[in-house]
C-alpha cells in the first residue's frame, strides 16, 4: 500500500517524514506527473534541464540528487509552482 494513497495535496505536504516510512520517491514522482498531466518535457523545462536527464533519473539510470527530488516534489505539490496559478 502506498502511504500517500487517498491523501489530499495538503495532507501530503503536512505528513511528517517520520510517518512516511520507506517511500519510493521515483515511483511517487512518476505517479504524480501522470495524475497532474505534466509531461517530462514540461518538468524538465521547469527544472532547467534536459528531458533525457529527467527520464534517466526517474528510471534509475543515473542518480537523482536529493535537491533535485525536493525541487520536483515542490513543483508537484507545493503552493508556488509553475503549474499552479
Amino acid at each position: 500500500m502506498n502511504i500517500f494513497e487517498g491523501m489530499t495535496r495538503e495532507e501530503r505536504l503536512n505528513t511528517p517524514v517520520a510517518e512516511m516510512g520507506r517511500v519510493n520517491i521515483r515511483a511517487y514522482i512518476k505517479r504524480r506527473l501522470q495524475e497532474e498531466g505534466i509531461s517530462h518535457y514540461a518538468l524538465a523545462d521547469a527544472l532547467g534541464t534536459a528531458r533525457q536527464n529527467i527520464n534517466a533519473a526517474l528510471n534509475e539510470k543515473i542518480p537523482m540528487p536529493l535537491e533535485r527530488m525536493e525541487k520536483i516534489l515542490w513543483i508537484l505539490d507545493g503552493d508556488n509552482t509553475p503549474f499552479r496559478g
